[in-house]
Formats: structure tokens, C-alpha cells, sequence
């Protein structure tokens, strides 16, 4: 979007990036109604993380990523299963309650200042492909191999890819710029490396690990 309107909000436990697919199952009727308005008025929807705020109900973050409805699969009791796509970022300004389901004022915001050089994209390029081969390895996760030569599209997909807690991913999507996102996906990047590689040499005798929730193994 372009300037200033009001969208549907989604808070969700997730974060999204613009250019990112996300598949949804919808079964809540408000929500099941916001995916029926959309898809008649061809508009997307606002995904915003979801945090705790005391008075108020789904309490979502000021920067968020708009969401477009990309294929509906009905199930016969009303559910939905959707694959949306992120598009641009937004800013929350507004929260609009009182309806099924809630809505927003939001402001588009795209990244601003000038693109990483040369030499931080290829640093990028070459962490992130470490990163992905050695957790494919450890723990069979399907990530890209490597990262899109745009920048602004790489900083989106490390963003994606890595594997940290949800406010760090949030962190992320708040950066100014590309630059900013560039250097800082790259620097957790580095510190995910770390651990794994220190886990990955400690491996106890059963032959697994755990991070962050995930099973890891050689085999």
C-alpha cells in the first residue's frame, strides 16, 4: 500500500516479513469473517505481533507487515486454510475496536537510507549460507540455500530464515533501513553460528541436542 489507510489487524504469535509466504488456518468466526471482507473487497490484512498489554485485548506491535490473501482452501464446517504472501511494511497509528474484528489505521513504511555495500551483502551472503547448511544438516531444516543478490529482499529472507525468539525477529522488522537490517540479521546470524557449532561439539552419547526447542542430531 501506498500512504495511509484503514486494514484489518491480525495479531498473531508470528512475525512477518514483506516478501515472506505465510499459510494460515482460520477457525475463529470474527477472523473467518475479516478473510470473507478481504477477499470481497480485494484488500489484504495487517499481521502484527501479538503482546501482552495490560487492558487491552491482543495487544500487537506498531510495526507490522500487510498481508495478501493468495489462495482459500474451504473446509465444510466453515474453517479456512489460506496462504497469504507479506507485502510492505506498516506502522500502526490507530487501532479501531468495536467491530467483529479489529482494524487499524496504518501508514506504509518502507525502509529509508542508503543500501549496505558491496562487502556487507557478500559478508551476509557467506554467513547465512554457513548458517543454513550446518541446521539442514543438524536438524533437516528446509531453508534457501542461498540469499537473494537484492538487498533489501536478502535482509528479508535471513530475517525469515533464522531461527531466534520472536521479539528478536521484531527487532528486525523495525529497522530503519536496509543497512541496519543487513548488519543486524547478520550479527545474530553469527551468534546462532556460535551456539550451534558448541552444541554440535558437545553432543551427548544418544546423539541429540536441543535449541530453542528444536531436536538436533548428526544423523
Amino acid at each position: 500500500m501506498d500512504g495511509e489507510g484503514t486494514l484489518p489487524l491480525f495479531p498473531l504469535n508470528l512475525v512477518l516479513f514483506p516478501g515472506m509466504p505465510l499459510p494460515l488456518h482460520i477457525f475463529e468466526p470474527r477472523y473467518r469473517a475479516m478473510v470473507e471482507d478481504c477477499l470481497a473487497a480485494k484488500e489484504g490484512f495487517v499481521v502484527a505481533l501479538s503482546r501482552d498489554e495490560p487492558g487491552r485485548e491482543d495487544g500487537a506491535c506498531n510495526w507490522a507487515t500487510l498481508a495478501t490473501i493468495e489462495q482459500v482452501v474451504r473446509l465444510p464446517d466453515g474453517r479456512m486454510n489460506i496462504m497469504t504472501l507479506g507485502q510492505g511494511r506498516v506502522r500502526l497509528l490507530d487501532r479501531i475496536d468495536g467491530a467483529l474484528y479489529p482494524r487499524a489505521r496504518v501508514v506504509a513504511a518502507p525502509d529509508v537510507g542508503s543500501l549496505p555495500g558491496e562487502k556487507a551483502l557478500a559478508s551476509l551472503h557467506r554467513t547465512y549460507r554457513e548458517y543454513a547448511t550446518l541446521l539442514g544438516r543438524l536438524a533437516a531444516l528446509p531453508l534457501p540455500d542461498e540469499l537473494p543478490d537484492d538487498p533489501e529482499r536478502a535482509s528479508w529472507v535471513a530475517s525469515w530464515a533464522l531461527q531466534t525468539d520472536l521479539f528478536a525477529k521484531q527487532q528486525l522488522l523495525e529497522c530503519p533501513g536496509t543497512r541496519e537490517r543487513l548488519d543486524a540479521v547478520r550479527e545474530r546470524l553469527e551468534d546462532e553460528l556460535g551456539r550451534l557449532r558448541a552444541f554440535a561439539d558437545a553432543l551427548e552419547d544418544n546423539g541429540y541436542f536441543f535449541v530453542r526447542g528444536m531436536r538436533f542430531s548428526r544423523n
